[in-house]
């Protein structure tokens, strides 16, 4: 028993002792040492030395290529083209980008203002501008006085709510041989234009007389007088004014009245006689 006991403790301590030699390292003299260093401090700089020429080689690589180039063509600030779309932006791209705003507005502000005078000439045109109208009176019978001609009392009045400046005038009277006058536009004189004449709105009125065939009286012959009471001919008072609105725009009025047979008036002439522009 004390000899299997003893064989145990010695196969043991073989163990353990083989053991603790193989995992402790063999002296190193200093010479080896100091060597081992060198060699680690040299693998340490090569590798160093690789990095740096990889980064210089990258940046020679980036400042030579195309994207550099560009940046350097189009002198972006600092050189750098990324700065453009970098936010916030650097103090030159924040100039560009106030400048654009203030344009904007001051086109937006230039497109109101046109539009708004726009529609105030529109509502000065067709809301709130003059319309005159003319209508005249029954006129004066033949009598010898005058010839066995006739006058015609009539009104321009401006019933719109602007003034009217009347620029020409053309007021005539004539005896058409039909019942009623022919549907087709009379010839009109050439009036001269006259300097403006203004009608104040909302009824402001100019009052004149037309006579038979012009401003002097002309005489109506018994055959043409015996015609209108029969119906075989009519009176026909008509003519045209021309006026200009607030804002100059060119309006024209043509009238036209008859009488008939035994002078029944009628106010309102043929189509082709009447117009308001």
């Amino acid at each position: 028993m004390k000899l299997s006991f003893a064989l145990i403790l010695i196969v043991s301590v073989l163990l353990v002792g083989g053991a603790s030699g193989a995992n402790s390292k063999p002296p190193v003299s200093k010479n080896e040492e100091s060597a081992s260093d060198d060699k680690q401090h040299k693998a340490n700089d090569s590798k160093a030395n690789k990095s740096q020429r990889a980064e210089e080689e990258s940046k020679a690589g980036i400042e030579h290529g195309p994207r550099a180039q560009g940046n350097k063509a189009t002198n972006y600030p600092n050189g750098d083209a990324d700065q453009f779309w970098v936010w916030p932006p650097t103090s030159g791209w924040a100039v560009v980008y106030i400048t654009a705003v203030y344009a904007a507005v001051a086109l937006g502000q230039l497109w109101f203002i046109r539009r708004q005078a726009t529609i105030a000439k529109r509502a000065i045109t067709h809301f709130e501008r003059p319309w005159v109208r003319v209508d005249p009176k029954d006129p004066t019978l033949p009598n010898k006085e005058l010839g066995f001609g006739t006058m015609i009392p009539w009104t321009a009045t401006n019933v719109g709510k602007s003034p009217a400046f009347i620029t020409r005038l053309f007021v005539d009277v004539k005896i058409f041989p039909t019942p009623t006058p022919p549907d087709q536009r009379p010839q009109y004189g050439d009036p001269p234009r006259i300097a403006r004449f203004m009608l104040s709105p909302h009824g402001g009125q100019h009052s004149s007389e037309g006579r038979l065939s012009g401003i002097e009286p002309q005489p109506m012959s018994a055959g043409e007088l015996r015609d209108m009471w029969r119906g075989q001919a009519c009176l026909v008072f008509y003519g045209f004014i021309d006026y200009l609105d607030a804002v100059g725009t060119l309006h024209t009025t043509r009238f036209c009245s008859y009488w008939d047979h035994n002078f029944v008036f009628n106010p309102v002439g043929p189509d082709a006689w009447i117009e308001y522009t």
